[in-house]
């Protein structure tokens, strides 16, 4: 397990197989910032654990690497005593069929939790915040959003700070589903191309706008938004260059 380097108080285990016959897992317990967090791996079918109870994930994001998923979900559990409380944050990947969570009992921030999940992904080999090279503050998140689970990743390019989602849609909607979050009353709303996708710009003179697109295979949903101090071409430019569709440019 690589740990982030701020961990401190680290102890490793195996927890032995149970009566049913779940494999073995290895886990860590550690903390960081004065909070503690424990830390499991363990070959399974993806199902949701943590060092306690049987959790069950409300948000779950599925992401495409090369031919093989990764399934992300982020939840707090609470129970009927306030002070019993669990948040953890769960990957499994199905080329390898090795299951993660990391949970803790303590008040631990949501962002604390995912920055946690996203360095031990990115070591092994899993980047899921999609980010361009040079980008700074860079923060990854799992959200609901009107029945829909959102991947989230938020970075600061150039001194400007952008908010990129992508959600899983059923159905083929008729209209370009705006998953950004974003209820501002914009100034402009124009139509435009990300790489060969129908898209909507909408932007304000202030420099703050959004763009929102929708890729039909494998029906996902997208927006990039900024919240002040770029230009319609500057945020365009950003989504063209963001954006890896899973089928190829369209265009």
């Amino acid at each position: 397990m690589q740990l982030p380097e701020q961990a401190e108080n680290i102890t490793y285990e195996i927890i032995d197989s149970d009566s049913q016959g779940v494999s073995p897992a290895a886990q860590a317990t550690f903390t960081q910032d004065g909070t503690q967090y424990v830390c499991r791996a363990q070959k399974t079918q993806l199902k949701s654990f943590s060092n306690s109870a049987e959790l069950i994930a409300d948000d779950v994001v599925v992401l495409e690497y090369d031919g093989f998923y990764l399934s992300v979900a982020s939840s707090i559990v609470s129970s009927d005593s306030p002070s019993n409380n669990s948040s953890y944050v769960l990957w499994y990947s199905d080329d390898s069929g090795v299951q993660w969570t990391i949970t803790s009992e303590e008040d631990a921030s949501s962002v604390s939790l995912m920055g946690i999940a996203q360095y031990m992904m990115a070591n092994l080999g899993y980047d899921i915040a999609s980010a361009p090279d040079g980008a700074e503050n860079v923060e990854f998140n799992v959200i609901s959003q009107n029945g829909l689970t959102i991947s989230e990743t938020k970075f600061t390019f150039e001194g400007v700070s952008y908010s990129y989602r992508i959600a899983s849609i059923d159905t083929v909607p008729e209209n370009i589903p705006d998953i950004s979050g974003v209820n501002q009353n914009y100034q402009s709303e124009l139509d435009e191309n990300i790489q060969g996708r129908s898209a909507k710009l909408f932007f304000t003179s202030d420099g703050s706008g959004k763009v929102i697109w929708f890729d039909v295979v494998p029906g996902l949903a997208y927006s990039l938004t900024v919240d002040s101090g770029a230009e319609q071409q500057l945020l365009m430019d950003m989504a063209n260059s963001i954006f890896t569709p899973t089928q190829g440019d369209v265009g």
